[in-house]
């Protein structure tokens, strides 16, 4: 990859040769065919959300990529390589696994990897070395960055308030809200600087590959890439915030702050590309396809030969088919379970079912098999209890996704989380504690997933259970539940009344979930 060949020094490949990589190709083509949900799944990300809109870039630019290795995939010597065949397999049980357990980005990745995989198994190693770039390239495509969302929402509010700070303006924080003495501001999704990331990283990845030629400095320039855009968000977020507090809130407010973060980024972009260019290596000088270090030359393809690269490339595609047949089968099965179901435990010491909740949140799931609100009352208070249960994790039905939220982020407004730990029982468990907020009101929310029986706080251990469940061949169920009460007069008050619900009704919600909850005497609906 760090040695430019001339590509007017043209190599005539042998005809046979064109068959060997028409027959890479189409098996290519028939993996996008037969995995075409998850391609239509990975372009709808593209369309609907302006974070992976580059997504549309990368597939034209990894072909062009590709264009420019024309002249050593002339030269270089086909061979088959049952490696990348092997490699195709357990590349594909783990899109089953995926597919089957909802892990839609894990999907996503699988297929991407499954094309250097096949240019592997049909074309042999020298092949995907010299494409090892252009393939890898396509990986960016992946919409993979939710998780960093949250990350770099609370990096760019802690910025904002150490920036006011430090030019002594006054200022409040509550998880992503924040006051002074002009206005309030909320840092939102928006506002993460997840878009630009994204963005620097393909163009620095890019840059860097087609700039560089030693590894130190393209990972020097990557780092860059990763770095600059998320100091610079915070920048432009407290520039935000200190111009509409000159401004008498009259300036960088509504969609102002959307063009002025546009051009911004457009801004610190150049500054990107400015410094990568201080230290940008001299082009390498051309040699002929025939004396490129590495390059197996050309030979003739035996007819015995190709046949064994046509026999390669029908058992890669037959792998391919028989893991998307496979988990459409087993997504049948999985469906056609009976649904798991919830019933309400019957109210413990003191406490008994209210007329009618407590509050008007609910949890912001969907997809679930079953669920229930009901509201709780004691001569200490009122809590709501919700409850999410789902079967088999199949597409548009997974307990953990990136739809399924506590708040919806438009009424009911996330403020802060943590972890708190309760005894029941003689036993330590750990709750989910999350603020809620609508206007005025003031929630206390604690939550937990139980996945067959066991309560898990962390949404990548209950996808680590459904698939070791879907392994074990279990009969999978899971849920979310959730207990809710305003806080009233403080946070410690709100807590001591959920600990006290949950230590007499733990163990009645667990019995209440699942197919065996209609005829468990600790629940009554």
């Amino acid at each position: 990859n760090d040695v430019r060949v001339d590509d007017k020094l043209h190599i005539a490949a042998p005809r046979s040769t064109h068959a060997a990589w028409l027959l890479a190709g189409a098996t290519i083509a028939a993996l996008l065919v037969v995995l075409n949900g998850t391609l239509v799944s990975m372009v709808h990300t593209w369309r609907d959300s302006v974070t992976y809109s580059h997504g549309f870039l990368i597939v034209p630019i990894s072909i062009y990529l590709v264009m420019t290795k024309r002249a050593l995939l002339r030269a270089v010597r086909p061979r088959v390589e049952p490696a990348g065949v092997v490699l195709v397999v357990f590349l594909m049980f783990g899109w089953v696994v995926a597919r089957l357990t909802g892990l839609l980005v894990v999907e996503q990745f699988v297929m991407v990897g499954a094309i250097p995989a096949l240019v592997w198994a049909t074309l042999g190693s020298q092949a995907l070395r010299i494409l090892a770039f252009p393939l890898g390239f396509l990986f960016l495509a992946v919409p993979f960055g939710d998780p960093v969302v949250p990350l770099l929402m609370d990096w760019t509010a802690t910025f904002t308030v150490g920036a006011l700070q430090a030019i002594s303006i006054p200022v409040f924080r509550e998880g992503m809200y924040l006051s002074i003495p002009s206005g309030n501001f909320e840092v939102a999704e928006s506002c993460s600087g997840v878009r630009y990331l994204f963005a620097s990283l393909t163009v620095g990845v890019l840059f860097a590959y087609l700039s560089y030629r030693l590894w130190w400095k393209r990972l020097l320039f990557v780092s860059l890439a990763l770095i600059i855009p998320v100091i610079a968000n915070g920048i432009r977020a407290f520039g935000i915030v200190i111009t509409a507090h000159l401004s008498d809130m009259k300036y960088a407010i509504g969609a102002d702050h959307i063009l002025y973060g546009a051009v911004f980024f457009g801004i610190v972009m150049l500054i990107l590309l400015g410094i990568g260019q201080t230290f940008r290596d001299t082009a390498a000088p051309a040699v002929s396809p025939t004396t490129a270090p590495g390059v197996d030359l050309q030979q003739e393809v035996s007819p015995q030969r190709l046949r064994s690269f046509a026999f390669i490339s029908l058992v890669s595609l037959a792998i391919v088919i028989t893991g998307s047949l496979g988990a459409t089968v087993l997504t049948d099965r999985l469906q056609n379970r009976a649904p798991p179901v919830a019933r309400l435990p019957v109210g413990q010491q003191h406490w008994s079912h209210a007329s009618s909740p407590a509050t008007d949140w609910q949890p912001a799931y969907g997809g679930a098999d079953d669920q229930l609100h009901e509201g709780y009352v004691s001569d200490s208070g009122r809590i709501d209890l919700h409850m999410y249960v789902y079967g088999a994790p199949t597409q548009g039905h997974e307990l953990i996704s990136s739809d399924n939220q506590l708040a919806d982020g438009e009424t009911w407004k996330e403020i802060e989380s943590s972890v708190q730990t309760l005894e029941i029982g003689g036993a330590a468990y750990d709750v989910n504690e999350t603020h809620l907020r609508d206007g005025s009101r003031s929630l206390l929310v604690w939550h937990w997933f139980d996945v067959d029986g066991t309560w898990i706080t962390k949404p990548f251990t209950v996808k680590l259970n459904q698939v070791l469940a879907l392994l074990r061949g279990d009969h999978h169920q899971s849920a979310l539940v959730a207990l809710a009460t305003e806080k009233g007069t403080g946070s410690e008050s709100a807590r001591s009344l959920l600990a006290n619900f949950l230590r007499s009704h733990a163990s009645g919600i667990r019995n209440c979930i699942g197919g065996g909850a209609a005829t468990s005497n600790a629940c009554d609906r």
